[in-house]
């Protein structure tokens, strides 16, 4: 993506403005690389638990709207905030953006 990141970015603004309420995104975010290091972060984890944050992640990828993506990020970082074997990886998640 590094030789298209401005037209991409370019893209998301024109296609998605209303959506975002008129804020300009920084950034984009490859799905795939997204999911590559939340799985290098949550490895250590038992098995179930990494499938946990794995599912939750792709819940979050296809929420629809800006406000419903909003909404289910507040509720799953308390629900990792609220698992004591989340509370570094909910850490790292929350300065992640």
């Amino acid at each position: 993506m590094v030789d298209a990141d401005e037209a991409q970015l370019n893209g998301v603004e024109d296609v998605f403005a209303s959506s975002i309420g008129g804020a300009k995104p920084v950034g984009l975010r490859c799905y795939f690389h997204v999911l590559a290091k939340v799985h290098e972060k949550t490895r250590a984890l038992e098995p179930l638990l990494d499938a946990r944050v794995m599912r939750d992640i792709a819940d979050l990828h296809f929420t629809a709207t800006v406000g419903a993506y909003s909404e289910k990020k507040a509720k799953l970082l308390s629900d990792w905030k609220g698992d004591t074997r989340l509370t570094a990886f909910t850490v790292t998640a929350r300065s992640s953006g």
